[in-house]
């Protein structure tokens, strides 16, 4: 596969896994780093296998700008990553419309504007692959949590129809909780009896950008060890 793809955040938990899986599928990478991400650190270990930018997701003349110089520097993307920020859950009274601003901002507005600007710039045939992380369904201070990843979700769905008309499919994949964020207790409660590991993430990131998905968009593809699954189930 000679395919470039954007990576829009390569941070724990799941950026590397999904970095190593890209590029171990053969895949031309652009790594576009988020605020102090170690971009340099990403090239020496890929052995420039990758190659980094860095950009600011809230100002969206710097998005445009990157997004150019990767077109520039490596052609057009067939496909983009974005792995939306992760946040810890904060309380919505504590933060007032200070929080909430800053929420929207960056885990709602700031995902639509990356999306849109590298629609523009993709091949046709392309794909996006959303990265949403966590609402934090065992943590009490979940409101802005599960309200940015509801917005993302409707996001989704409803791009699928507009990108279609230039050819570009995108899809979502819900991650849940690791070990370090949903303890013991949860995570035997879950079908798998574990959460999902940053490869099973990656994996069905590569499954939704590849040709075999061709016939998938707007879906929003849990990998979460079933704890969905669970919630369902009295």
């Amino acid at each position: 596969m000679n395919r470039v793809t954007m990576l829009v955040g390569a941070a724990e938990p799941f950026g590397r896994a999904i970095l190593s899986a890209l590029l171990d599928a053969g895949d031309t990478v652009a790594v576009v780093a988020v605020d102090g991400e170690a971009s340099d650190e990403i090239e020496t270990e890929t052995d420039g296998r990758a190659v980094a930018f860095a950009v600011d997701p809230t100002d969206p003349e710097n998005v445009a700008e990157t997004f150019d110089a990767v077109v520039d520097a490596m052609g057009a993307p067939g496909a983009m990553v974005l792995l939306v920020e992760e946040a810890q859950p904060a309380w919505l009274i504590d933060g007032g419309a200070e929080g909430v601003n800053a929420a929207v901002q960056h885990r709602i507005v700031a995902p639509l504007t990356m999306v849109a600007l590298a629609a523009e710039r993709m091949e046709a045939g392309a794909a996006i692959a959303l990265v949403l992380p966590s609402t934090g369904a065992h943590s009490v201070a979940k409101a802005l949590t599960g309200a940015t990843r509801g917005a993302l979700e409707g996001f989704v769905r409803g791009a699928a129809t507009e990108l279609a008309v230039a050819d570009i499919r995108i899809n979502a994949v819900l991650t849940g909780a690791v070990d370090a964020d949903a303890g013991v207790r949860p995570v035997r409660r879950t079908p798998l009896s574990r959460p999902a590991e940053p490869e099973d993430v990656a994996a069905a990131v590569l499954f939704l950008i590849a040709d075999e998905a061709r016939g998938v968009t707007g879906e929003c593809l849990a990998v979460d060890g079933g704890a969905g699954a669970s919630r369902a189930v009295p």
